[in-house]
């Protein structure tokens, strides 16, 4: 039997994937709204949010290596790679394809 360990609250947004970061006690959670929400699994209390696609956010992967990059794939027709910058201050965007493939960029 499976039973229910806990669950979050996204409001009115529909989710649309969701993974675990690699220590287990986070899950990042990919949003309609172009925003990927940052939850803690110990508290269920929402952490953080990353902003930067135009369209929604489809798909998540982690590269748990070294470095341990987030990877977001976008309605917008674009993917993101997401890298800790500082402690406590979650991910900033690391590298977007579609601002590579602009003219002049």
């Amino acid at each position: 039997m499976v039973k229910e360990q806990t669950h979050f609250d996204m409001g009115v947004v529909s989710a649309n994937c969701a993974v675990f970061d690699k220590s287990g006690q986070k899950v990042f959670v990919a949003a309609e709204d172009k925003v990927i929400r940052v939850f803690n699994l110990t508290t269920g209390a929402k952490e953080g949010e990353l902003k930067g696609h135009e369209e929604a956010v489809l798909d998540l992967c982690w590269d748990h290596g070294k470095e341990n990059y987030l990877v977001s794939a976008s309605a917008d027709c674009s993917f993101r790679i997401w890298k800790n910058q500082v402690p406590g201050n979650y991910f900033r965007k690391y590298y977007s394809i579609a601002e590579r493939s602009k003219p002049g960029t």
